[in-house]
């Protein structure tokens, strides 16, 4: 499995190359249909990021020393970020997500066109699933 700052670098270079804001904006709208729906069940108020403009449920946890995470929001945007971050996490040691600094969201222009709020709101469920994760090592 590769590292999670290699994981990154591939996002990095990823969107790098498919353009400006809008066209990454369009590919995360894309992508987030490849997120696995969460079950109703872990839809509950135990399991929703607080803090973010939409709704974001988190499932976070550690499978034969790994990290497995769920995840599920009521916007198609939200939910290619949660992918992004499922593919850079999912598999990794729970002390290195938990120590992991996420880069990608500053080194591409993935963020570009989020309002102050939205982008808050992913910094929260970051924050949400390193402090799950720090609780799981």
């Amino acid at each position: 499995m590769d590292s999670i700052q290699a994981i990154q670098d591939e996002i990095i270079d990823e969107f790098s190359e498919i353009g400006d804001a809008f066209d990454q904006y369009s590919y995360l709208v894309e992508i987030s249909a490849m997120l696995d729906p969460m079950p109703d069940e872990k839809k509950d108020k135990e399991h929703l990021v607080e803090g973010c403009q939409s709704h974001v449920w988190l499932y976070v946890s550690c499978v034969d020393g790994a990290i497995d995470i769920e995840a599920d929001s009521d916007t198609y945007i939200v939910k290619g970020v949660l992918r992004l971050l499922e593919d850079m996490f999912n598999g990794q040691s729970p002390s290195d997500v938990a120590s992991a600094e996420v880069t990608f969201l500053n080194k591409t222009q993935i963020t570009a066109t989020f309002d102050a709020d939205r982008q808050k709101g992913i910094g929260y469920v970051i924050k949400d699933i390193q402090k799950q994760a720090a609780a799981l090592a």
